[in-house]
């Protein structure tokens, strides 16, 4: 993974609000982006997973950060194991219960 813009996020980009290793329960956030105005994540205030057209939580007093998958070869992020990619990068960089706070239950 690299950090990228939040400008620049497309399809399958994260974020990850404060800091990557405490990103878990009420002490962080993850998301994933639909595309660079939406992003689907888990939320408390709805009980669960949520999905977000406008950057309103951006603004909140969390720190973002904001990351994009890199893939190897002639590899597309966008392919249908893209889901697969996405959660093993997660689990790579902050562990296992960021990305079950993901799941659609």
């Amino acid at each position: 993974m690299e950090q990228c813009s939040r400008k620049l996020v497309v399809r399958v980009d994260i974020f990850i609000a404060e800091t990557p290793g405490a990103s878990h329960r009420s002490e962080g956030h993850t998301g994933i982006f639909l595309n660079n105005k939406s992003f689907i994540h888990c939320n408390y205030y709805w009980n669960g997973i949520h999905t977000d057209s406008h950057d309103s939580y951006m603004s909140t007093r969390l720190t973002h950060h904001f990351y994009r998958i890199i893939t190897i070869g002639n590899s597309d992020a966008n392919t249908d194991n893209s889901a697969q990619m996405i959660k093993l990068a997660i689990d790579a960089q902050w562990g296992p219960l960021v990305t079950l706070q993901l799941e659609v239950k």
